[in-house]
């Protein structure tokens, strides 16, 4: 009989103890937040929700890119986002953001081009000033 309580005893305290881990382990998380693993579509090497991409000057943020959701696509040197904005600061306190359904960021060279929806939110007399007209090119 004495034999009966104490592997019973023996059992609740393990139970006890399995219990309390797995609640301390399950709210657990990393510091960049919760990682899902799930296959990935056909040329993607990888996929980051809440994508952020900050340029920083030694004093202050120049731009800030923003994306539901990001797909590296390392062969093609090339990141799909999907729900894009994009934050630009200037001197003078003229901010502005684009934003659109999708777009194309050129890994290497940093480019980015937007699809579907792009709409401009601030001074666009800031952003017509920084681009430039093309050459005119021979007649012939």
């Amino acid at each position: 009989m004495v034999n009966k309580v104490r592997i019973f005893l023996i059992f609740a305290v393990l139970g006890v103890i399995s219990l309390s881990s797995y609640q301390y382990f399950s709210k657990f998380s990393t510091p960049i937040g919760q990682v899902n693993l799930k296959p990935l579509e056909s040329g993607v090497d990888i996929e980051i929700e809440n994508f952020k991409l900050v340029n920083e000057d030694a004093s202050s943020k120049t731009w800030e890119l923003t994306a539901d959701r990001a797909q590296v696509l390392r062969d093609e040197k090339r990141t799909e986002l999907k729900n894009v904005e994009l934050k630009l600061r200037q001197e003078g306190g003229q901010d502005f953001r684009i934003s659109a359904d999708n777009g194309v960021m050129q890994n290497e060279g940093q480019d980015i081009q937007l699809e579907g929806h792009v709409r401009l939110v601030g001074q666009p007399r800031v952003l017509l000033d920084h681009i430039e007209t093309p050459a005119a090119k021979p007649a012939g």
